[in-house]
């Protein structure tokens, strides 16, 4: 008989565990999922928008998984983001009051660039025109955001 509760203790831990591991795999599954969705709107966001401003701040962040950004002053955006997700995407970017767009950049475009330069972001748009010269700001790769 003690033999018999044990083998169904150990079997109903068994069942236990299983369970508990399919439940989490299907949880982080479903994180993933909708971490990669959001990814994808807000690249395609950036990809359709179109801007043009003034760099007004340039930043260099050694602790950060995106060290490059740059704030621009907007003189033009359209469509401007709404107030839910099209206003900011993790350290990628983040509109402020419609005017005042922060935005992660590679080293290329952020050794390039200076405060006061001009900024265009063309609809339909891989690249950015900083005085004239032209930049890819986003991969051409679905899963990928910096060149």
């Amino acid at each position: 008989m003690k033999q018999y509760i044990y083998w169904a203790l150990i079997f109903s831990f068994l069942l236990l565990s299983l369970i508990l591991s399919r439940c989490i795999s299907g949880i982080v599954k479903g994180t993933n999922e909708n971490t990669q969705k959001r990814f994808l709107v807000a690249k395609n966001y950036i990809y359709n928008v179109f801007f043009e401003g003034i760099v007004v701040k340039k930043e260099f962040h050694e602790q950060k998984q995106n060290s490059y950004s740059i704030d621009i002053l907007l003189k033009n955006i359209h469509p401007i983001p709404d107030t839910g997700q099209q206003a900011t995407f993790f350290s990628y970017y983040s509109f402020i009051n419609d005017s005042l767009l922060n935005l992660c950049i590679n080293k290329n475009i952020y050794e390039y660039i200076n405060v006061k330069d001009t900024i265009i972001k063309g609809n339909n748009d891989y690249n950015i025109q900083v005085n004239g010269e032209r930049f890819p700001l986003l991969n051409k790769s679905k899963n990928q955001w910096f060149p």
